[in-house]
């Protein structure tokens, strides 16, 4: 898949000679100054993560989340199949959803995502509603041996709450100090529960 970039206005600024990862930086940064402008209705793909785009996964990440992620992470992310997709806007790279199966519980099979974002400024255009989606259509066609889908969530991120509360996911548990290096270090763990 092809990565291009949207012109911002007439003049001669030339987004084609922007490297990918500048673009990232670019756009986010763009959000995060309020520069953001009213966008088409574009279109929504999901692409397979693989060995040629696990660098630009990873910095992707690197924009998108408070933590870092370290080799394995990527390394498990490499082997999870249909269960890590890159999203695309008109062909950008703007997000990412990486999950993996959880079975450390006896008798439970769970699905744990892992990770599930967009850059600031795709953010509301249906990127997010596009690879949870992806994943509830994987748990009821794909493979229906699930017994949840869970992940953590910052408790002080209310607007992720709310976007997983809409598709059934509800907080099951407050876990105290579960990130190292951010504040607030607690999570709510959020769970959808599959089996009836």
């Amino acid at each position: 898949m092809t990565v291009k970039t949207m012109s911002k206005n007439n003049d001669d600024h030339d987004d084609d000679k922007l490297s990918h990862d500048e673009k990232i930086d670019e756009n986010n940064s763009n959000a995060m100054n309020g520069l953001v402008r009213k966008r088409r209705p574009g279109i929504i793909e999901l692409g397979d993560v693989t060995p040629h785009n696990i660098k630009l996964l990873r910095r992707l990440n690197q924009v998108i989340f408070p933590v870092s992620y370290n080799a394995k992470f990527y390394k498990d992310v490499l082997e999870s199949g249909p269960l890590a997709k890159l999203a695309y806007y008109n062909d950008i790279m703007v997000g990412a959803v990486c999950c993996r199966v959880d079975t450390s519980e006896p008798n439970t099979r769970r699905l744990y995502i892992m990770t599930l974002g967009c850059l600031a400024s795709y953010r509301r255009l249906g990127i997010g509603t596009k690879m949870v989606e992806h994943i509830l259509d994987y748990v009821s066609q794909k493979d229906s041996n699930f017994d949840s889908i869970f992940l953590h969530v910052q408790i002080n991120n209310e607007d992720a709450i709310e976007f997983y509360q809409k598709f059934g996911f509800e907080i099951i548990e407050t876990r105290k100090n579960y990130y190292k290096r951010i504040e607030p270090p607690d999570a709510h763990v959020l769970s959808k529960n599959l089996k009836k």
